[in-house]
C-alpha cells in the first residue's frame, strides 16, 4: 500500500492550473483510498474464497435477450452478476450487514455497493437500495444511471449510503480473480 500512497501524491512535472487542481483533488482522492485500505487490512479479518463458474449458459441467454434489444436497453453480464449477488445476499443474512460496535448487523434489505472507477481517479462506492427486489433489467438500468451521475459528479446523497454487500466488477479489466478489500 505504500507505493499505493507514494503514486497517489506524485505530481506530475508539467500541467496547467486545471491540471494542477485536478491532480490535486486527485491526490487528495487517491490518498483517502490508501489510508481506508491500510486500515481496513490492519483492522478487519479476511478470508477468501475462489471458485471458477461456467457461464456460457448465462452468456449465451444474454446474448439472445439483447439481439432483441436496442443498444440502449442492453444488459452486460456485469449487472446479471450484480443482481445474483444481491439475491444471494438476501438469501444468506448471516452475509449482509455491517460490523459495528462488535457485533454483526444484519441489514433489512441489500444496499449493494458498486465500486467505480472513476476517469479522473480514484474509486466510489455508491449503493443500490433494495437490490435483492430489482430484475436484472432493472439492475442494469441502475448501474447505468450511478456510473453516469457518478463520472458527473452528481451522485445523490441516498446514492452514497452505507452498503451491506459490496461488489466489485474487473471484467472489463480480464481479471480472473480479486481478493477485495472490505470498507471500514
Amino acid at each position: 500500500l505504500a507505493h499505493v500512497a507514494a503514486r497517489a501524491n506524485a505530481r506530475p512535472t508539467r500541467t496547467s492550473r486545471r491540471g494542477r487542481a485536478e491532480q490535486g483533488a486527485t491526490s487528495a482522492m487517491r490518498r483517502h483510498i490508501a489510508e481506508l485500505m491500510t486500515k481496513s487490512w490492519q483492522e478487519i479479518p479476511h478470508y477468501h474464497v475462489t471458485k471458477r463458474l461456467d457461464l456460457s449458459a448465462m452468456s449465451e441467454q444474454l446474448a439472445a435477450y439483447n439481439e432483441e434489444r436496442t443498444i440502449a436497453a442492453r444488459v452486460v453480464p456485469g449487472a446479471v452478476l450484480l443482481a445474483a449477488a444481491a439475491r444471494a445476499a438476501a438469501t444468506v443474512p448471516a452475509c449482509n450487514g455491517w460490523w459495528r460496535d462488535g457485533r454483526f448487523e444484519p441489514a433489512n434489505g441489500v444496499a449493494l455497493g458498486v465500486v467505480l472507477s472513476l476517469r479522473t481517479g480514484g474509486l466510489i462506492v455508491p449503493t443500490i437500495q433494495h437490490a435483492e427486489t430489482l430484475t436484472v433489467a432493472e439492475t442494469m438500468t441502475r448501474l447505468t444511471e450511478l456510473v453516469q451521475r457518478a463520472r458527473q459528479g452528481r451522485l445523490r446523497a441516498s446514492d452514497l449510503a452505507p452498503a451491506s454487500v459490496t461488489v466489485t466488477i474487473l471484467g472489463d479489466l480480464g481479471a480472473d480473480a480479486m481478493a477485495g478489500v472490505i470498507h471500514p
